[in-house]
């Protein structure tokens, strides 16, 4: 009888090491399932609160109602820093009712980029934009998310609005920031 020693040192065999990957690969797997289950949960409720939201506009009997009653919702309900409702118009509307109208003119030398953009944006704004938004916050404003439409009157008059919340965080809206909801509720506010 003849003995013939292997030392394999600390090699496993062929099935082990697949056993291993499968393993590995089944835990990453349910932890990215666990953040999909994750984020649809916290979609649907926004989605729920948008959607509450909606139905109390409904009841709202004037343009005052309507702003005051969607910031009262969006920083309770959706836990929101900083919240803005403008108007953007000419400078008749704008003097006529200066707590809600901004001059077009006037804004777009603040914030002519956003302004111009169809899609929403995510990220920083500059100092500017941040004043001209939030009317001079006394708190600090990293990031924003800013959405807006725009409707042309009846009497070739083009009316503006913007959406826009904040946060002092940098990083907190971003541009891998999702803006869904904050686009249809813009969408249902504009009509």
């Amino acid at each position: 009888d003849m003995e013939f020693p292997h030392h394999s040192g600390n090699a496993v065999s062929l099935i082990e090491r697949q056993v291993a990957i499968l393993r590995d690969r089944g835990i990453e797997t349910r932890h990215k399932l666990g953040q999909l289950i994750h984020a649809a949960e916290e979609n649907d409720l926004l989605f729920q609160k948008t959607q509450q939201l909606i139905l109390c506009l409904l009841n709202a009997d004037s343009l005052d109602g309507i702003v005051e009653l969607t910031k009262e919702r969006i920083t309770q309900g959706f836990d929101v820093e900083h919240f803005q409702l403008l108007l953007f118009g000419d400078k008749t509307m704008a003097e006529n009712n200066p707590t809600r109208f901004k001059d077009s003119d006037t804004a777009t030398e603040a914030i002519g980029s956003l302004l111009s953009n169809s899609q929403s944006y995510c990220g920083s704004l500059r100092e500017q934009e941040i004043q001209c938004i939030f009317n001079h916050s006394s708190q600090p404003i990293g990031s924003a998310a800013v959405a807006i439409r725009t409707v042309t009157c009846p009497d070739n008059l083009s009316l503006s609005l913007m959406i826009a919340v904040g946060h002092k965080d940098a990083e907190h809206y971003n541009s891998k920031t999702g803006t869904l909801f904050l686009d249809y509720l813009a969408d249902v506010l504009h009509t």
